[in-house]
């Protein structure tokens, strides 16, 4: 993995799943969910709507890191030590700053001389939602909670970031197996295009692109349907 820094505190991780293994973590990662694929596309939920640009596929949180045993948990588990790492450590993209500080300069006060928003030391991804989406599709400028990693698979997404309305927005192309970081309360963002034809050959789910959004939530409700998992309902 390598991280690339962009305008405005967003990080482009690439090649986060390198080619040779892509169809392995991706079978492992909607295997390891509760969802029927075949049930979940079917109908006027997502085949028989062409409005309709994406779908969710399923939302999961794992209560505490001694329960997170199985595939999903595993799997994002190491990954958030891996971009801590490729953030914070020898070699990282954000340098030490004297004093300590290591949070996003949002509402803290500070004295680092460079107030580029950062992913918080303490953040611990903890919880997956995962979208399906259509090729040719876009999705407007909009925000979301918490800071958030966003592993694709499929065809190539291209994506625009902002942090006001009247700024210049940065767009990032992001390939099958990349990641982007950022801030989605504090970045609007949007889905500008999905790229058809760029998904891999071994590619053939009945969608063009699925995304993992990997963030930490702590849900105000939710319903236990297996001891590893809390599926959101909030």
């Amino acid at each position: 993995m390598q991280a690339l820094p962009l305008p405005d505190g967003v990080v482009l991780l690439q090649a986060v799943v390198p080619p040779e293994h892509q169809e392995e973590v991706v079978r492992i990662l909607l295997e390891g969910s509760t969802v029927d694929l075949d049930d979940e596309l079917d109908g006027s939920k997502y085949h028989d709507n062409p409005f309709l640009a994406f779908c969710q596929l399923f939302a999961l949180r794992w209560k505490r890191k001694e329960e997170a045993n199985d595939p999903i948990p595993s799997f994002v588990d190491a990954l958030s030590q891996e971009v801590h790492d490729r953030l914070y450590g020898e070699g990282g993209i954000y340098p030490k700053e004297e004093n300590g500080c290591s949070e996003d300069h949002l509402g803290r006060p500070c004295s680092c001389a460079d107030r580029t928003p950062m992913l918080p030391r303490s953040t611990v991804l903890n919880c997956v939602e995962t979208l399906a989406y259509r090729a040719n599709t876009q999705r407007g400028y909009h925000r979301d909670a918490h800071w958030m990693v966003g592993l694709s698979f499929g065809c190539s997404v291209r994506m625009g970031f902002r942090r006001h309305d009247d700024q210049d927005s940065t767009e990032v192309t992001i390939p099958s197996g990349g990641a982007v970081l950022f801030n989605g309360a504090l970045h609007q963002h949007a889905v500008l295009d999905i790229v058809e034809g760029t998904a891999p050959l071994w590619w053939s789910y009945p969608f063009a692109r699925v995304v993992f959004l990997m963030r930490y939530l702590v849900p105000f409700l939710y319903h236990v349907v297996k001891p590893s998992y809390i599926v959101l309902i909030c």
